[in-house]
């Protein structure tokens, strides 16, 4: 057999097996249908890490769960926090030292939360506003003494759990 007659040989197979393999038949082949796109899964929240030397205050709904996180990461010199006690009144916050109101708080309960933190510097921050059914600020408004007081502005009242996980501050609320 001649290199011409074994190469008309070879490729004759390639072009049948190809044939095969496609399912190509004669006539024009419809497609199949494209299949259904899934849906769009939700994008991630991506919170900023905190600015050094500030505290970041944010809240989110989970299911029928509301949660308000205080961030303490960014500052370098707190080495531990502690809760001492936490509670549900009408009280309004108030500045630490001056007695003076926070204003921009919003809410007719306010959920208290006592701190105790080693190495903690003078910081304040809010208050924060929330776009959630309960919770509607936070604020972080006495801070001083190795204590610190956190509030959050509650238009209902809750059931709720707070969880120190290392230098962030977890309230878990669901209206009551």
């Amino acid at each position: 057999m001649s290199v011409r007659n074994t190469l008309a040989v070879v490729l004759g197979s390639v072009a049948l097996s190809a044939l095969a393999l496609t399912g190509c038949s004669a006539g024009a082949q419809e497609q199949p249908p494209a299949p259904a796109a899934a849906p769009a899964a939700p994008a991630p929240v991506n919170f900023a890490a905190p600015k050094k030397g500030e505290i970041d205050i944010r809240g989110g709904k989970h299911g029928n769960q509301e949660r308000v996180v205080f961030d303490f990461s960014a500052l370098p010199e707190l080495s531990e926090v502690k809760l001492m006690k936490h509670e549900v009144d009408k009280q309004k916050p108030v500045w630490g030292g001056s007695g003076e109101p926070v204003d921009g708080m919003k809410g007719s309960q306010f959920l208290h939360v006592l701190l105790q933190t080693n190495g903690s510097p003078w910081v304040t921050a809010g208050p924060e506003a929330f776009d959630l059914p309960t919770a509607k600020s936070g604020v972080v408004n006495d801070n001083e003494g190795g204590t610190v007081e956190l509030t959050v502005g509650l238009d209902a009242a809750v059931e709720y759990d707070v969880e120190v996980q290392g230098e962030k501050v977890v309230i878990n609320m669901t209206r009551s």
